[in-house]
């Protein structure tokens, strides 16, 4: 295992008191960018669950040991104490790191990784403070709030945008990062962000609903997105036993005359 060191220290040495739900979203942040610089570094950069393997090399422990700092140990405990793929997960680590505080994204960089960066500088921007991170060779990032900035992260589009609504069963929500995901009926995922109403999207999950917003299609193994986007809930359709059942018409009883006079009178409506 590896082991990073993220320093929240104050200006005066003091240390800081942490919002517990921002640190809580600090280290998910950066659980996942982790994890997809593995998947990547393992070539497993695709949708789906991966090996156990990559599971094991991209989980992380955290621990203290001092007031204004953590330290997250990331890897297999089991590994071999020289793991390739750890290096270049670490390797790749420290280029995002690097790109972070220079506000330029490198053009080899994928979308589900671009992705998790943006989440990583959205917490940074909650945050509030500078956040130094020394990585396991010794190298130290330090990210500024004042400086750092979302837009070079935001996903490439291939296509493009559109003011759309899909409509689906609304599978999670996130309320701190006003984000959830939608299920159309032929089993498209969208990841929406942005969300405008969050809280009463909460409330929709497992239901179906419309989602309005600006449409990103997916390319490759990329889900959809919805960026800016407002949940509103569909009328629930009405169960059959709850219909409205009205009795069917009585049969004519018409000679053939009487059935030949009924067309001809009314062969214009016909």
């Amino acid at each position: 295992m590896r082991s990073y060191a993220v320093c929240f220290g104050m200006p005066d040495g003091a240390a800081p008191e942490l919002p517990a739900g921002v640190l809580a979203d600090f280290l998910t942040a950066l659980q996942t960018l982790l994890y997809r610089l593995t998947r990547e570094a393992a070539d497993q950069a695709g949708l789906g669950r991966a090996v156990r393997p990559v599971e094991l090399s991209s989980g992380a422990h955290v621990s203290w040991s001092e007031e204004g700092s953590v330290f997250v140990k990331v890897g297999d405990p089991d590994a071999l104490e020289i793991d390739p793929l750890a290096d270049a997960t670490d390797a790749a680590f420290a280029i995002v790191l690097d790109a972070i505080t220079l506000n330029t994204r490198p053009p080899h960089l994928t979308n589900p990784v671009a992705d998790a960066v943006d989440g990583l500088i959205r917490v940074l921007l909650d945050l509030g403070r500078p956040v130094a991170i020394v990585l396991p060779d010794g190298q130290v990032a330090t990210c500024d709030p004042a400086e750092i900035r979302r837009d070079p992260w935001q996903q490439t589009r291939l296509e493009p945008a559109r003011i759309g609504t899909v409509t689906g069963r609304l599978e999670m929500v996130d309320l701190r990062s006003r984000r959830c995901r939608i299920r159309d009926p032929l089993g498209q995922a969208y990841d929406v962000s942005d969300l405008g109403n969050p809280s009463e999207a909460a409330r929709l999950v497992g239901e179906q609903v419309a989602v309005s917003g600006v449409v990103q299609e997916g390319t490759g193994t990329q889900h959809h997105r919805i960026e800016e986007a407002h949940v509103i809930p569909l009328p629930a359709r009405q169960p059959a036993a709850q219909q409205i059942l009205r009795p069917a018409a009585d049969q004519l009883d018409l000679t053939d005359d009487e059935w030949r006079t009924f067309l001809a009178a009314h062969r214009d409506d016909l």
